[in-house]
């Protein structure tokens, strides 16, 4: 509710409308940025920061981007209980556990599948992303990293200021 005690929705339109102030889209394409993770951190503790003013719980998303090399998959709640997401451990798993499958006998070694439930119940075949991180799936190895939400430093143009962070890198 607001200071008038009206009940507000935040919805997703209405939070990429506020962020458009510094450009949220284009700060996540790879292209013109070279820390797409952090402009949706961003993008999330702007929208988690406003959804709060209004006493409500903002954010609750699994969500994918790539700039056509590499794939991002975060997965996040602000009450940290978001919906699953898994990857494939492996094709060389799939391939094995699933002979038959045509889909699976065409994957290369790089390849991954992130689906928000496992496709099938063969053991040891999917992985379970854990709640607030983010994976990267790209040329060798993937990459695990927490997802930690953060504001945006606007400078005077109204423009992001750099708040990027030195992730700790877990290689899997």
């Amino acid at each position: 509710m607001d200071e008038t005690g009206t009940r507000r929705d935040v919805s997703l339109g209405a939070v990429m409308q506020a962020v458009g102030a510094f450009n949220v889209l284009d700060g996540i394409a790879a292209r013109t940025n070279p820390d797409p993770l952090g402009a949706v951190e961003r993008a999330v503790g702007f929208g988690e920061r406003r959804a709060r003013a209004w006493d409500r719980s903002p954010v609750q998303m699994t969500l994918g981007f790539s700039d056509g090399v590499r794939l991002w998959a975060v997965r996040y709640s602000s009450e940290g209980r978001s919906r699953t997401l898994y990857v494939s451990a492996d094709s060389a798993t799939l391939q094995a556990l699933d002979p038959d499958n045509p889909r699976f006998a065409q994957m290369s070694d790089e390849d991954r599948i992130v689906v928000s439930e496992p496709l099938s119940d063969l053991p040891g075949a999917w992985l379970e992303v854990p709640e607030a991180t983010a994976l990267i799936v790209q040329p060798g190895a993937d990459e695990r990293l927490p997802f930690r939400p953060r504001m945006p430093v606007l400078q005077a143009e109204g423009r992001e200021g750099d708040s990027r962070r030195a992730p700790a890198r877990v290689h899997t």
